[in-house]
Parts: C-alpha cells; structure tokens; sequence
C-alpha cells in the first residue's frame, strides 16, 4: 500500500518504509526503523551566544537549528554523538539532551528545506 502524506508525524506511526521526495526527486527511501536509529536530536549549550551556525568538523550530516534567544543550538546528526561531543569542547559547547530525531528532522537534514514555516538556520 502507498501512503501519501506532507505529516511526517503520521507517517512515521503507521508506515514501515518512508520515501522522501523534495522538488519531484526521491532524496531518501528506508525502513523508518533504520532512520530513527540513525539520526538523533542533539540539543547543545554553547558558553557564549552566537547567532552565526556552529562550524564543526565532524564526519556525518549535521543540521544545526536555533534556539531563539538563548546560547543552545539543536543538532540533527547522523554521525556517532561521542564524536560530536568531543568536537563541541574545541568551541565551548557541550550537549545537554539527546533524543531519537522525527521524520521532519531528518527530512530537515537531507535537505535542509523548511517545514511547516519552521526555517532551518
């Protein structure tokens, strides 16, 4: 069966396989499982407020998204967390919370596109 749906949240209960598609192309086709595995949401502190994007050098995909008014930044990550936790310590920045990343994280992360008026710094 095909499901159809623009609500991640909804595909990610119901459906075993996702296929993302961005401006008529497939960027993503795997098991929801496997993806929930994959990437997490990183929440990080960082010692002194920046409004300019995190550079760190990490292998991986990294998506950095702002906490509007505070010095912690949210981190969509595909990598191993240790290693960019030890990258954080080089820019005073150290994670405070780590959880499974939603299918709009990670749809936010291969494409760096927004959702729902949500605009990805």
């Amino acid at each position: 069966m095909l499901f159809s749906s623009h609500l991640l949240n909804e595909v990610e209960l119901i459906c075993d396989w996702v296929a993302m598609i961005r401006k008529g192309r497939i960027v993503l086709c795997e098991q929801v499982d496997t993806l929930k595995r994959t990437y997490s949401r990183i929440s990080v502190h960082f010692a002194l407020k920046t409004s300019e994007e995190p550079v760190i050098n990490v292998p991986g995909r990294l998506l950095w998204l702002k906490d509007p008014g505070s010095n912690d930044w949210v981190a969509i990550y595909d990598g191993q967390v240790n290693d960019l936790a030890s990258a954080l310590h080089s820019v005073e920045g150290h994670v405070t919370n780590r959880s499974v990343a939603s299918l709009e994280d990670i749809f936010l992360a291969k494409t760096h596109a927004p959702i729902d008026g949500v605009q990805a710094e």
